[in-house]
């Protein structure tokens, strides 16, 4: 609810670029923060990370569903949910492929739990690389004025 509340005051755009903001330091917390501060520095991360992404995801429904025509509000509804899920299950894996491929790398150089942290630091490192050129791409789209249909 507080990422609808903030869409709906700041307008879409807006609340896409904030979110995206918040995603980048919150992937670079996650890199870093939790070698260095354990299982604290891993929950500041997760929420910094949690909170822009749950602003980007409420910003970018209200994007789409604005640019919906009343008649096809509940087709558009679907294939956001659809195209979400399948966003997820490609996110997870790819991400769980790179962490695998990485710890497999790193293992054969070092141990195991030395593996994992610089494997997760760098899997992390990628996902803020992701959140970055997701802020660019709204900072782009922002410019676009599209108006939403009658």
């Amino acid at each position: 609810m507080p990422a609808g509340d903030l869409t709906e005051r700041l307008g879409a755009a807006r609340a896409v670029i904030l979110g995206a903001g918040g995603l980048c330091p919150g992937a670079l917390a996650m890199a870093s923060l939790p070698p260095c501060l354990g299982v604290q520095g891993f929950a500041l991360a997760f929420a910094l990370l949690a909170i822009g992404y749950q602003v980007v995801q409420a910003a970018l429904a209200t994007r789409v569903m604005a640019e919906a025509r009343a008649e096809d509000q509940g087709v558009t509804a679907g294939v956001l949910t659809l195209s979400r899920n399948i966003g997820f299950v490609l996110g997870a894996s790819g991400m769980s492929a790179l962490f695998a491929i990485l710890s497999r790398q790193f293992e054969a150089r070092t141990d195991p739990s030395m593996a994992a942290h610089v494997s997760m630091a760098v899997t992390f490192a990628a996902a803020t690389v992701l959140a970055f050129l997701v802020l660019g791409l709204a900072k782009r789209l922002q410019r676009i004025n599209v108006r939403p249909r009658p």
